[in-house]
């Protein structure tokens, strides 16, 4: 694929942290990265998402990244998107830790997963039958992104343990490309919270993007 044929047209979408345009391509995206970053941290944010986009490619996950135009920029296919995201948490979080009863930053037995409504005008918090009841997804769907969301949460957390990270939590987002499911998540760290302290869970998201960006990926590329 020759990215230098795709021009960005329309804008459909404005997020927090991306943009994402129509090209002269019906069924392909460019996604932009809204974040206000110096060069090098923007290149080591694109050498994270290209790391991970190809680990999950060597283990049959298919993803709707192509490629990049620029560090700023990448093409990804059009899906038919689900209206609401999935959260896997590894390690209790505040606000969950608070609904249990548990510690903050407990590991977790088996990591918690739950539906999290796109729709700011709507209550954060889903579940399978809200989902069904408003014809959102199928059962078989569900079952099907449940099963894809903690293999693809193993991949990573496995990954990046391997190299002294751990995977506090994940947010994952999917879509329909011949009524195939397709993982529509940039593998930014933006989407995902870490620590690089087994000792003590101490989330690194925090820290100034510059050092941030740089930091991990030090450590990607040990």
């Amino acid at each position: 694929m020759v990215k230098h044929l795709f021009k960005k047209k329309q804008v459909l979408y404005q997020g927090q942290n991306k943009n994402i345009f129509s090209t002269n391509h019906p069924d392909i995206l460019l996604i932009s990265c809204k974040k206000d970053l110096k060069k090098d941290a923007m290149l080591h944010r694109f050498y994270i998402i290209r790391r991970l986009s190809e680990l999950l490619k060597r283990n049959n996950i298919k993803h709707y990244y192509i490629q990049h135009k620029n560090p700023q920029e990448f093409l990804a296919e059009k899906l038919e998107m689900f209206p609401f995201e999935i959260i896997i948490q590894n390690y209790a979080s505040n606000n969950l830790a608070q609904r249990l009863g548990i510690k903050y930053g407990q590991k977790l037995i088996h990591p918690v997963l739950e539906y999290h409504s796109k729709n700011c005008k709507l209550p954060s918090l889903l579940n399978n039958y809200h989902i069904l009841t408003m014809s959102w997804a199928k059962k078989a769907d569900l079952e099907q992104l449940e099963k894809l969301s903690f293999r693809i949460n193993d991949i990573i957390s496995n990954f990046l343990y391997g190299r002294k990270i751990i995977l506090l939590s994940l947010k994952l987002e999917f879509g329909l490309l011949n009524g195939e499911i397709v993982l529509a998540t940039e593998l930014s760290p933006d989407n995902w919270h870490f620590s690089l302290e087994p000792t003590e869970i101490n989330c690194c998201n925090d820290s100034p993007p510059y050092e941030y960006y740089r930091q991990l990926w030090q450590y990607l590329d040990a």
